[in-house]
This record gives C-alpha cells, sequence and structure tokens, in this order.
C-alpha cells in the first residue's frame, strides 16, 4: 500500500510538471505570436501611409 501511493506521487509530480513545461511552451508562443502580429501590423501601417 506504502508503494502504490509512492507510485502515485511520483506520477503526480510528473503530470504536474509536464504541464507546467506545456504551460511555459504555450506562454512563449503567445509571446512570439504577438510580437509577430505587432511586426505585421505596423509593417501594414507604413505600407497604408506610403499609399497616402
Amino acid at each position: 500500500m506504502c508503494e502504490l501511493s509512492n507510485v502515485r506521487h511520483i506520477m503526480n509530480s510528473l503530470q504536474h510538471k509536464c504541464s507546467l513545461k506545456v504551460k511555459q511552451g504555450l506562454n512563449s508562443k503567445r509571446k512570439l505570436k504577438s510580437r509577430a502580429q505587432r511586426k505585421f501590423l505596423t509593417s501594414q501601417d507604413v505600407v497604408e501611409k506610403r499609399e497616402i
């Protein structure tokens, strides 16, 4: 019984670490996306100014 609970504890900690890594990955992707959108928007602004 003690071993079983220990295994469960290890599994839980592993899952927690994995979910943290996934969250960090999503956050960095989101940051990259927003940065790319910002660049895109600024380039669009430049194009619009040129057209005017």
